[in-house]
């Protein structure tokens, strides 16, 4: 039997503070963790606490702003 926890509310709360404003925002349970889309395209999905991020093109210059660093 595993320790880990599954995602908790207060986590995802937290994430979608870190990405308000940058579009329509929502998120799915699934499975104790939770599917994330911004503009209805799944781009973050988050497991046992830890954001998982899509490279997509579209929110490449955020990286940049964040100092990401993503390849």
């Amino acid at each position: 039997m595993s320790n880990k926890i599954a995602t908790t509310n207060e986590y995802i709360e937290y994430v979608f503070k870190q990405i308000k404003g940058v579009g329509e925002i929502r998120y799915k349970k699934m499975f104790g963790e939770f599917m994330v889309y911004v503009n209805d395209k799944p781009v973050i999905i988050v497991c046992n606490n830890v954001p998982f991020v899509k490279k997509l093109d579209c929110i490449k210059d955020m990286y940049k702003i964040n100092k990401v660093n993503i390849k």
